[in-house]
């Protein structure tokens, strides 16, 4: 996955043509690239952790709601009324 960003990060900003216009030494070149090709794949990481975190809370949410409805209920499931006590009425009133 890192180096598909990694990939990814150097053929759409053209990192390697930046390094090489700058005409940087060798290790000034290769220090930015390094730096510039984990701030690219940090960008990406942040972005799918993200995602995962709002599925992850918005799941905790759902699980935290059903939980607290289930104790408001008393842990029981809502029962059907007791058709003893229904009035019954002809279908044709």
């Amino acid at each position: 996955m890192a180096v598909a960003v990694a990939v990814v990060v150097m053929r759409r900003y053209y990192l390697w043509g930046m390094v090489i216009a700058y005409k940087a030494s060798f290790f000034s070149g290769l220090l930015f690239f390094s730096v510039a090709l984990l701030a690219g794949v940090s960008m990406c990481a942040l972005y799918a952790f993200v995602l995962w975190g709002t599925l992850g809370a918005a799941g905790y949410s759902m699980v935290y709601t059903a939980v607290n409805n289930q104790r408001i209920q008393g842990g029981r499931m809502r029962q059907q009324p007791d058709p003893r006590f229904i009035r019954q009425r002809p279908h044709f009133e």
